[in-house]
């Protein structure tokens, strides 16, 4: 490019480059404008992932190059729905999905390069103790909710804290909580786009302005655990729940020290979604009582708390630009709480029958895609 020799300049300027392309695309996308930057005007390639040796700058390269087919998804979406286009056709939709369920594929492939990456270097390094190692033996293994937290409302037989360690004395090395992050927010890339896809086609065209009718687009209830991308009839809610789970995994103590890259992911609208659909469910009739094979309604007031205690945490009075959501959206819960006779003690006291929605991996792609995302990362 340009004839430049300096492979880690061009390195950077890629970097910058689509940085640029990703940010351009989510304002248009929140702003409901047309993206200022055509993927036709340029021809930059991805980033290089074998250009340093440095683990932690690989994997921050190996996030970025999925960050950036996220941003690739996000632009074909603005296309599609922003500006004066209003409705999307069925073709429009049907490669979006396929578009979704590649980044999964290849979000899974780059978990399982980083898993080799760090099972290679754990190898090779004596310093680390082996009480001190986190192994991650499949991309799966990250989706399992492990909170230690302890809940506020259940007294001595609390289980968990969400914010908290499991040992406040023990302290983890760099390289395995740059591991652990990057394996994390690398979970929540395809759960995005998908939610996003969802409020363009899903909830946008059925917004009722009668406050007495009941939404059913927003009535949704948790029928299975497994979820693909694809299913649009039904996975809203699973990737909805996992995307804020995954989000209370982050946003540990040992993870708060990436807290320049965790802003990005803050879940204000998906919060707020979620709300809504708790809003529906009681607005139907569903009640915290009714405990079936799936724990569906506390499960949702069970994150829908833990998210709002996690925001006011760690970023009310920290980041001015979501002050003031934070703020609403915790008093919002508060009325909810007061409104429906939401029982918090019912729902923490049932955290150990929860079972947390995840992606299903059972994918024939899944096999092929390591070499695929090699190919397309060069």
């Amino acid at each position: 490019y340009h004839a430049l020799k300096d492979t880690h300049l061009v390195q950077t300027r890629r970097i910058v480059w689509w940085e640029i392309f990703h940010l351009d695309n989510m304002v248009s996308f929140f702003l409901n404008l047309t993206p200022s930057i055509k993927l036709s005007d340029f021809d930059t390639s991805l980033l290089v992932e074998t250009l340093d040796d440095d683990s932690s700058s690989r994997f921050a390269i190996m996030y970025l190059n999925c960050l950036f087919r996220f941003a690739l998804i996000v632009d074909d979406l603005n296309g599609l729905t922003n500006g004066l286009n209003t409705q999307m056709k069925f073709e429009d939709i049907d490669r979006l999905k396929t578009n979704i369920s590649n980044l999964f594929i290849t979000c899974a492939s780059t978990m399982r390069k980083m898993n080799d990456l760090y099972d290679s270097q754990k190898q090779s390094s004596t310093s680390i103790a082996e009480t001190n190692v986190i192994e991650f033996k499949n991309p799966i293994i990250t989706y399992q909710h492990n909170a230690n937290m302890k809940s506020p409302y259940a007294g001595s037989a609390a289980e968990f804290d969400p914010q908290s360690n499991a040992d406040p004395n023990h302290s983890l090395e760099t390289s395995p909580d740059c591991f652990k992050f990057f394996m994390n927010l690398l979970n929540t890339l395809s759960d995005k786009i998908l939610i996003m896809l969802q409020k363009k086609i899903l909830l946008n065209p059925y917004i009722i302005t009668d406050t007495f009718q009941i939404d059913s687009n927003l009535d949704l209830r948790l029928t299975t655990f497994d979820y693909n991308y694809t299913d649009l009839q039904s996975n809203l809610l699973p990737s909805l729940l996992h995307y804020l789970d995954s989000f209370l995994l982050l946003s540990k103590k040992d993870m708060m020290k990436f807290n320049w890259k965790l802003k990005s992911y803050i879940p204000i609208d998906e919060l707020i979604l979620l709300l809504q659909i708790l809003a529906a469910n009681y607005r139907a009739g569903l009640s915290q009582d009714e405990i079936g094979p799936i724990i569906d309604l506390n499960l949702k007031i069970y994150l829908a708390d833990q998210t709002i205690n996690s925001l006011k945490l760690n970023w009310h009075n920290k980041l001015s630009s979501v002050n003031k959501l934070i703020s609403l959206t915790s008093s919002l819960w508060e009325l909810m709480i007061l409104k429906y006779n939401i029982n918090l003690r019912l729902s923490y006291s049932m955290f150990g029958k929860f079972k947390f929605p995840k992606p299903n991996y059972d994918c024939p792609n899944l096999r092929t895609a390591d070499k695929q995302v090699s190919m397309n990362s060069d």
